[in-house]
């Protein structure tokens, strides 16, 4: 197929998706409330039952309850996963019709998630906007990658700062707690090496101070009073570094793909970015794919983010039936795309460290 008849093939299919989608955004405010109200729920009746009802035990006895412990806190983890992907809804106004319940509903997730609500959502958007865009990341709203030549005209030092950043270790271990605990507290203007800045602006500042504080006042009382703190601190803490992490996991296989998408000026579409640079994540059972509020069906929230979190599961199934196609990929054949660190746009694919050095 020429690029002519590929290029004529790409347009059929956007003006299909468009169509297809064109009344997809339904957000309903009754639904907001409900997949508000019963994450938070989630997330609250977790907590109560590793600190109040499993932990005192856990210090008096051996054996199972440790277990019952674990398993307490990895339901809070994956509660938590769903409250940051309604946060995340909300900040793309797709949550509920009313703007001001999306905020409010944005800014209670966020305390739970140690997100400033308006800063992330910014950074957010302009990942959105430029996901895919060699050119145009900021490394703040995305996972910074680099093209092959562009990774070969770096310094030792900036080769060695990009690897790190790109390494398994940093990904599962470092980058989910530096980034919600850390980062989120003292926010970059501007990544290493990236040309872009992100300042704050005012608004983003203050909200970023009062939630600071709240914090620092939360500290404080754990700190005084860690005989009745101890559980709750422990058990949130260990289920929060789980759910960073199982959130960058997300995030980082939802576009690092061998078979992805990256263009440069005068060669980038945003289609092309939605369908190609976004994937679709198969799990295995539907109420999986619930617990993580359909986030899965990333193509179709890129291609339109506005549409409600518990719609895009139905208009997955629609484009699908039109004969759209979209990335996918596996929950087994996720931990090889963190051997992925360049794009290498001779082959038009993602490539490994390895590859670039045995050339």
């Amino acid at each position: 197929m020429s690029q002519c008849e590929r290029n004529a093939t790409s347009e059929a299919a956007r003006r299909t998706a468009v169509r297809l989608l064109a009344d997809a955004v339904r957000p309903s405010a009754g639904a907001a409330w409900r997949e508000f109200a019963v994450t938070l729920a989630s997330v609250v009746a977790s907590w109560v039952l590793a600190a109040w009802v499993v932990f005192p035990v856990v210090v008096t006895r051996d054996g199972a309850w440790w277990l019952a412990w674990l398993a307490s806190c990895l339901m809070m983890s994956v509660s938590l996963v769903r409250l940051f992907v309604v946060q995340h809804d909300a900040g793309h106004g797709g949550l509920s019709p009313s703007k001001p319940l999306n905020h409010f509903i944005g800014h209670v997730c966020s305390v739970f998630e140690f997100t400033p609500f308006l800063h992330w959502h910014r950074h957010h958007w302009h990942h959105h906007r430029t996901a895919g865009h060699l050119e145009k990341q900021d490394g703040l709203g995305d996972i910074y990658t680099l093209s092959v030549a562009d990774y070969r005209r770096l310094k030792p030092w900036q080769q060695a700062f990009y690897r790190l950043v790109r390494n398994r270790v940093h990904f599962f271990l470092i980058m989910p707690t530096n980034l919600f605990l850390f980062l989120h507290r003292f926010p970059l203007v501007q990544f290493p090496l990236s040309p872009i800045k992100q300042k704050p602006s005012a608004s983003e500042w203050v909200n970023i101070l009062a939630l600071d504080v709240v914090y620092v006042a939360l500290g404080w009382w754990a700190w005084t009073h860690w005989e009745i703190a101890q559980p709750w601190v422990i058990s949130y803490g260990i289920a929060f570094v789980v759910a960073a992490t199982i959130g960058i996991v997300l995030f980082y296989t939802q576009h690092q793909f061998e078979t992805t998408y990256y263009a440069r000026d005068g060669e980038w579409s945003f289609y092309e970015s939605s369908m190609k640079g976004s994937m679709t994540l198969r799990l295995p059972f539907v109420w999986m794919e619930w617990l993580i509020g359909y986030i899965n069906y990333h193509s179709i929230h890129h291609l339109k983010p506005n549409i409600p979190m518990y719609d895009l599961r139905r208009c997955y199934v629609a484009l699908s039936a039109a004969g759209i196609r979209m990335a996918e990929c596996r929950l087994g054949e996720i931990w090889k795309t963190f051997d992925l660190a360049l794009w290498d746009e001779a082959q038009q694919r993602m490539v490994c460290f390895t590859d670039v050095e045995t050339r």
